[in-house]
């Protein structure tokens, strides 16, 4: 459906002579970005405003997406899929946290910190099945996913040493860092068992 209302959305704007009628492939492929990840962003604040969690989703998305794009992970073969395993991801984690007793919580930020940055250091960057990179930006983006790993830690290190800091705070995104690590996982084992066809997730 996105890539129908992506494609006549480029459609027209070609009419309008905005760019080249042979340009509607590339335009249709950004306009399906665009509203995939609208309405990702919309179903996370709805669900971060009826559970009075805006900040959290914000820190959330803060560490998930630099270490998915720079780490890679999971890929749904359609953009619906895309959305919902995404918000169904973050309300799990915002429902664990919630229900989580508070002498949970530093516990939980530390494992979140040590499993995502080993999942990090052995797997990253996955590649997408159609979009080979070449050994230069591999190498590119595992130093990059690395640096995001190692200020994760340095996050929650602070958490430790400075009590007053509000720790559901680090633990929204810490989880963001988790979640993100764990679709590289499933990411991991779809290439290996089987592949998708590419999409945006």
């Amino acid at each position: 459906m996105i890539a129908k209302i992506a494609k006549k959305t480029a459609t027209y704007f070609a009419r309008k002579n905005i760019f080249k009628h042979e340009d509607i492939p590339t335009y249709s492929y950004g306009f399906e970005l665009l509203f995939s990840t609208f309405i990702n962003g919309l179903g996370l604040l709805i669900i971060s405003i009826l559970m009075n969690i805006v900040l959290g989703a914000a820190l959330f998305v803060l560490a998930f997406i630099p270490i998915r794009l720079a780490a890679g992970g999971y890929h749904a073969k359609h953009h619906w899929s895309c959305c919902l395993a995404i918000n169904i991801t973050f309300l799990s984690f915002a429902l664990l946290l919630r229900y989580m007793s508070d002498s949970l919580l530093l516990p939980y930020i530390f494992f979140a910190i040590i499993v995502s940055s080993v999942i990090i250091w052995r797997f990253s960057p996955v590649e997408a099945v159609n979009k080979p990179a070449s050994e230069a930006k591999r190498k590119r983006l595992r130093e990059r996913s690395i640096l995001i790993a190692s200020i994760n830690m340095i996050v929650a290190l602070i958490c430790y040493l400075i009590p007053a800091l509000p720790i559901i705070c680090a633990a929204h995104y810490l989880s963001g860092a988790l979640a993100a690590s764990l679709s590289m996982v499933a990411a991991v084992i779809t290439i290996k068992y089987g592949s998708t066809d590419s999409s945006s997730s």
